[in-house]
Protein backbone atom coordinates (compact mmCIF):
# COMPACT_ATOMS: atom_id res chain seq x y z
CA UNK A 1 0.00 0.00 0.00
CA UNK A 2 1.25 3.38 -0.85
CA UNK A 3 1.39 5.96 1.49
CA UNK A 4 2.39 9.45 1.62
CA UNK A 5 6.14 10.39 2.18
CA UNK A 6 4.96 12.25 5.57
CA UNK A 7 3.47 9.53 7.22
CA UNK A 8 4.79 7.71 10.01
CA UNK A 9 6.04 4.10 10.96
CA UNK A 10 6.27 3.69 14.60
CA UNK A 11 8.63 1.59 16.25
CA UNK A 12 8.73 3.11 20.14
CA UNK A 13 6.22 4.24 22.74
CA UNK A 14 5.52 5.20 26.66
CA UNK A 15 2.13 4.95 27.71
CA UNK A 16 1.67 7.25 30.31
CA UNK A 17 -1.94 6.24 30.93
CA UNK A 18 -5.25 4.22 29.13
CA UNK A 19 -5.48 8.10 27.01
CA UNK A 20 -2.18 8.98 27.45
CA UNK A 21 1.12 7.61 25.36
CA UNK A 22 4.45 9.49 23.80
CA UNK A 23 5.34 7.33 20.19
CA UNK A 24 8.78 7.58 18.03
CA UNK A 25 8.30 6.92 14.43
CA UNK A 26 10.02 6.88 11.17
CA UNK A 27 9.11 8.76 7.79
CA UNK A 28 7.82 6.20 4.70
CA UNK A 29 9.70 8.88 3.10
CA UNK A 30 13.39 7.92 4.00
CA UNK A 31 13.27 5.02 3.06
CA UNK A 32 14.72 1.88 4.95
CA UNK A 33 17.50 4.08 6.26
CA UNK A 34 16.08 6.93 8.24
CA UNK A 35 17.80 9.84 9.59
CA UNK A 36 15.88 11.57 11.73
CA UNK A 37 12.85 10.40 14.48
CA UNK A 38 9.65 11.98 15.02
CA UNK A 39 8.14 12.08 18.24
CA UNK A 40 4.30 12.68 18.52
CA UNK A 41 1.71 12.73 22.09
CA UNK A 42 -1.29 11.20 21.89
CA UNK A 43 -3.52 12.99 24.79
CA UNK A 44 -7.38 12.45 25.19
CA UNK A 45 -7.56 11.07 21.78
CA UNK A 46 -5.67 13.83 19.88
CA UNK A 47 -2.38 13.76 18.81
CA UNK A 48 0.58 15.98 19.09
CA UNK A 49 3.75 16.94 17.59
CA UNK A 50 6.46 17.61 19.92
CA UNK A 51 9.44 17.49 18.20
CA UNK A 52 11.93 15.98 16.06
CA UNK A 53 15.21 14.34 17.01
CA UNK A 54 18.41 14.03 14.83
CA UNK A 55 19.41 10.49 15.27
CA UNK A 56 17.52 6.70 14.66
CA UNK A 57 15.94 6.30 18.14
CA UNK A 58 14.72 2.71 18.84
CA UNK A 59 15.54 2.75 22.93
CA UNK A 60 13.38 4.67 25.11
CA UNK A 61 13.07 4.46 28.85
CA UNK A 62 10.25 6.18 31.67
CA UNK A 63 12.41 7.20 34.89
CA UNK A 64 9.60 6.98 37.43
CA UNK A 65 9.08 10.36 39.78
CA UNK A 66 10.20 10.67 42.95
CA UNK A 67 8.75 13.06 45.57
CA UNK A 68 8.51 16.68 43.44
CA UNK A 69 10.75 15.43 40.73
CA UNK A 70 8.11 14.46 37.76
CA UNK A 71 8.87 11.12 36.15
CA UNK A 72 10.72 11.97 33.05
CA UNK A 73 11.29 10.49 29.15
CA UNK A 74 13.90 9.48 27.75
CA UNK A 75 14.98 8.37 24.17
CA UNK A 76 18.09 7.18 23.11
CA UNK A 77 19.52 7.70 19.96
CA UNK A 78 21.61 4.85 17.81
CA UNK A 79 24.04 7.29 17.76
CA UNK A 80 24.22 8.53 21.16
CA UNK A 81 21.72 11.24 21.54
CA UNK A 82 19.83 11.33 24.91
CA UNK A 83 17.08 13.35 25.46
CA UNK A 84 15.19 13.68 28.82
CA UNK A 85 11.90 15.37 28.78
CA UNK A 86 10.64 15.67 32.58
CA UNK A 87 7.07 16.15 32.21
CA UNK A 88 5.55 18.82 32.55
CA UNK A 89 9.26 20.74 31.79
CA UNK A 90 11.55 21.43 28.88
CA UNK A 91 13.42 18.67 27.18
CA UNK A 92 17.27 18.68 27.27
CA UNK A 93 20.02 16.68 25.47
CA UNK A 94 23.00 14.95 26.02
CA UNK A 95 25.68 12.59 24.29
CA UNK A 96 26.78 9.34 25.37
CA UNK A 97 29.85 8.31 23.78
CA UNK A 98 30.11 5.10 21.97
CA UNK A 99 33.00 2.89 22.37
CA UNK A 100 31.88 0.54 19.51
CA UNK A 101 29.39 1.06 17.01
CA UNK A 102 25.80 2.13 18.11
CA UNK A 103 23.44 1.71 21.00
CA UNK A 104 20.38 -0.55 21.24
CA UNK A 105 18.87 -0.73 24.91
CA UNK A 106 17.80 2.12 27.69
CA UNK A 107 16.97 1.06 30.49
CA UNK A 108 15.87 2.69 34.21
CA UNK A 109 16.23 -0.11 36.85
CA UNK A 110 16.27 0.69 40.96
CA UNK A 111 17.02 4.42 40.20
CA UNK A 112 19.93 4.32 37.36
CA UNK A 113 19.73 4.60 34.26
CA UNK A 114 21.74 1.68 31.55
CA UNK A 115 22.29 1.91 28.11
CA UNK A 116 23.90 -0.79 26.04
CA UNK A 117 24.40 -1.46 21.92
CA UNK A 118 27.30 -3.64 19.88
CA UNK A 119 30.39 -5.08 21.26
CA UNK A 120 29.24 -5.77 23.83
CA UNK A 121 29.42 -2.56 25.36
CA UNK A 122 27.04 -1.07 28.54
CA UNK A 123 27.17 1.85 30.28
CA UNK A 124 25.46 3.33 33.40
CA UNK A 125 24.78 6.89 34.71
CA UNK A 126 26.21 7.58 38.18
CA UNK A 127 25.51 10.66 39.85
CA UNK A 128 24.97 12.45 36.67
CA UNK A 129 28.21 10.92 34.89
CA UNK A 130 28.06 7.98 32.28
CA UNK A 131 30.51 5.08 33.85
CA UNK A 132 31.44 2.10 31.83
CA UNK A 133 29.54 -1.09 33.25
CA UNK A 134 31.14 -3.76 30.59
CA UNK A 135 33.58 -5.46 32.66
CA UNK A 136 33.92 -8.90 30.96
CA UNK A 137 30.97 -7.99 28.54
CA UNK A 138 32.88 -5.43 25.88
CA UNK A 139 35.24 -6.24 22.99
CA UNK A 140 36.79 -3.38 20.91
CA UNK A 141 35.83 -3.91 17.66
CA UNK A 142 37.97 -5.55 14.88
CA UNK A 143 36.01 -5.43 11.64
CA UNK A 144 32.29 -6.77 11.44
CA UNK A 145 30.08 -6.49 14.70
CA UNK A 146 30.67 -9.88 16.97
CA UNK A 147 28.56 -9.39 19.87
CA UNK A 148 25.94 -7.19 20.56
CA UNK A 149 23.35 -6.51 23.59
CA UNK A 150 20.09 -5.64 22.21
CA UNK A 151 18.27 -4.91 25.91
CA UNK A 152 18.95 -5.21 29.55
CA UNK A 153 16.35 -5.49 32.69
CA UNK A 154 16.60 -6.30 36.54
CA UNK A 155 15.31 -6.34 39.78
CA UNK A 156 17.85 -4.33 41.46
CA UNK A 157 21.49 -3.16 40.80
CA UNK A 158 22.59 -6.10 41.78
CA UNK A 159 20.77 -8.44 39.82
CA UNK A 160 20.88 -7.97 36.16
CA UNK A 161 20.46 -9.51 33.31
CA UNK A 162 21.62 -8.40 29.58
CA UNK A 163 20.97 -10.12 26.64
CA UNK A 164 21.35 -10.34 22.87
CA UNK A 165 23.24 -11.33 20.00
CA UNK A 166 23.53 -15.67 19.38
CA UNK A 167 21.52 -16.06 22.52
CA UNK A 168 23.86 -14.63 24.93
CA UNK A 169 22.23 -14.18 28.30
CA UNK A 170 24.41 -12.45 31.16
CA UNK A 171 23.80 -11.79 34.79
CA UNK A 172 25.16 -8.63 37.06
CA UNK A 173 25.25 -10.02 40.43
CA UNK A 174 27.22 -6.93 42.11
CA UNK A 175 30.64 -7.65 41.59
CA UNK A 176 30.93 -9.44 38.17
CA UNK A 177 28.98 -10.09 34.93
CA UNK A 178 29.09 -14.17 34.22
CA UNK A 179 27.60 -15.92 30.99
CA UNK A 180 24.46 -18.13 31.63
CA UNK A 181 24.26 -20.85 29.60
CA UNK A 182 21.74 -20.27 27.20
CA UNK A 183 18.93 -22.75 25.30
CA UNK A 184 19.42 -21.29 21.79
CA UNK A 185 21.73 -19.27 19.61
CA UNK A 186 19.33 -17.23 18.35
CA UNK A 187 19.08 -13.31 18.33
CA UNK A 188 17.44 -12.15 21.93
CA UNK A 189 15.70 -8.98 21.44
CA UNK A 190 13.88 -8.31 24.78
CA UNK A 191 13.98 -9.44 28.52
CA UNK A 192 11.78 -8.55 31.28
CA UNK A 193 12.25 -9.46 35.10
CA UNK A 194 8.32 -9.62 36.12
CA UNK A 195 7.01 -8.88 38.87
CA UNK A 196 6.29 -12.65 39.43
CA UNK A 197 10.20 -13.29 40.27
CA UNK A 198 10.38 -14.72 36.94
CA UNK A 199 12.71 -13.21 34.24
CA UNK A 200 11.25 -13.84 30.65
CA UNK A 201 13.50 -13.23 27.40
CA UNK A 202 12.08 -13.03 23.82
CA UNK A 203 14.15 -13.71 20.58
CA UNK A 204 13.95 -14.83 17.43
CA UNK A 205 12.39 -17.97 15.54
CA UNK A 206 9.41 -17.38 18.62
CA UNK A 207 12.05 -18.17 21.32
CA UNK A 208 10.79 -17.18 23.98
CA UNK A 209 12.46 -18.10 27.83
CA UNK A 210 11.50 -18.05 31.62
CA UNK A 211 13.62 -18.72 34.86
CA UNK A 212 16.90 -16.53 36.54
CA UNK A 213 19.71 -16.87 37.08
CA UNK A 214 19.87 -19.79 39.54
CA UNK A 215 17.28 -21.83 38.35
CA UNK A 216 18.09 -22.08 34.65
CA UNK A 217 16.05 -21.55 31.51
CA UNK A 218 12.44 -23.16 30.26
CA UNK A 219 11.35 -22.43 26.69
CA UNK A 220 7.86 -21.02 26.86
CA UNK A 221 6.10 -22.91 24.05
CA UNK A 222 3.25 -21.75 21.45
CA UNK A 223 5.14 -19.25 19.43
CA UNK A 224 6.26 -20.59 15.70
CA UNK A 225 9.19 -20.59 14.19
CA UNK A 226 8.22 -17.15 11.97
CA UNK A 227 7.30 -15.48 14.65
CA UNK A 228 10.14 -13.08 15.77
CA UNK A 229 9.66 -11.60 19.69
CA UNK A 230 10.71 -8.19 19.75
CA UNK A 231 9.14 -6.67 22.40
CA UNK A 232 8.00 -7.79 26.05
CA UNK A 233 5.34 -6.28 28.79
CA UNK A 234 3.70 -7.17 31.65
CA UNK A 235 0.47 -5.63 32.70
CA UNK A 236 -2.01 -7.22 34.34
CA UNK A 237 -0.48 -9.69 35.60
CA UNK A 238 0.40 -11.26 32.59
CA UNK A 239 3.52 -11.13 30.04
CA UNK A 240 2.40 -9.54 26.85
CA UNK A 241 5.01 -10.92 23.60
CA UNK A 242 5.10 -8.75 20.50
CA UNK A 243 6.17 -10.78 17.33
CA UNK A 244 5.42 -8.48 14.71
CA UNK A 245 2.68 -9.54 13.19
CA UNK A 246 1.17 -11.29 15.99
CA UNK A 247 0.46 -10.42 19.69
CA UNK A 248 0.78 -13.48 22.40
CA UNK A 249 -0.40 -13.45 26.05
CA UNK A 250 1.57 -15.85 28.86
CA UNK A 251 -0.96 -16.32 31.68
CA UNK A 252 1.34 -18.36 33.71
CA UNK A 253 -0.11 -21.50 32.02
CA UNK A 254 -0.68 -21.10 28.56
CA UNK A 255 0.61 -19.04 25.46
CA UNK A 256 -1.69 -18.11 23.41
CA UNK A 257 -2.27 -15.19 20.30
CA UNK A 258 -4.23 -12.09 21.14
CA UNK A 259 -6.71 -10.95 18.90
CA UNK A 260 -7.55 -7.45 19.20
CA UNK A 261 -10.61 -7.67 17.60
CA UNK A 262 -9.91 -3.96 16.45
CA UNK A 263 -10.78 -3.47 12.41
CA UNK A 264 -7.82 -2.22 10.54
CA UNK A 265 -3.99 -3.86 9.95
CA UNK A 266 -2.34 -4.68 12.78
CA UNK A 267 1.33 -4.72 13.65
CA UNK A 268 3.22 -5.56 16.67
CA UNK A 269 6.74 -4.55 17.26
CA UNK A 270 6.94 -2.35 20.76
CA UNK A 271 4.92 -2.80 23.48
CA UNK A 272 5.48 -0.51 27.20
CA UNK A 273 2.65 -0.81 30.12
CA UNK A 274 1.82 1.00 32.80
CA UNK A 275 -0.88 1.27 35.40
CA UNK A 276 -3.65 2.07 33.42
CA UNK A 277 -3.07 0.62 30.04
CA UNK A 278 -0.41 -1.82 27.50
CA UNK A 279 0.08 -0.45 24.90
CA UNK A 280 1.47 -1.60 21.61
CA UNK A 281 2.65 -0.27 18.34
CA UNK A 282 4.14 -1.45 14.71
CA UNK A 283 4.26 0.06 11.22
CA UNK A 284 1.23 2.64 11.36
CA UNK A 285 -0.62 0.44 14.18
CA UNK A 286 -1.30 2.21 17.28
CA UNK A 287 -3.58 0.14 20.20
CA UNK A 288 -4.11 0.30 23.51
CA UNK A 289 -5.60 -2.37 26.00
CA UNK A 290 -7.02 -1.45 29.44
CA UNK A 291 -7.69 -5.05 30.52
CA UNK A 292 -10.85 -5.58 29.08
CA UNK A 293 -11.27 -3.21 25.61
CA UNK A 294 -8.78 -2.84 22.89
CA UNK A 295 -8.37 0.79 21.41
CA UNK A 296 -7.53 1.69 17.88
CA UNK A 297 -6.14 5.10 18.10
CA UNK A 298 -5.56 6.18 13.74
CA UNK A 299 -2.64 8.40 13.41
CA UNK A 300 -3.48 11.48 11.73
CA UNK A 301 -3.43 11.95 7.89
Amino acid sequence: MDRPAHALYYTTVIGLSNQDAVLGGFLYGEGHEPSITRVSMIHDGQWFHLYDLDDIVHATALIPGQGECPATLCFLGRRGLLREHPRGGSPFDSQLRSKAGYFLGLRSIAGSLYACGTQGQLLRRQDDTWVDHDQGLFRPLSGQVDRMLRALDGFADDDLYAIGMGGQISHWDGSRWQALHSPTGWMLNDVCCAPDRQVYIGGVAGTLLRGSASRGWQAIEGAGPADSIESLAWFDGKLYAAAQNRLFCWDGVALTAVSPGVSGSQAFFRLHACEQALWSVGDDCVLSFDGNVWTRHEPPA
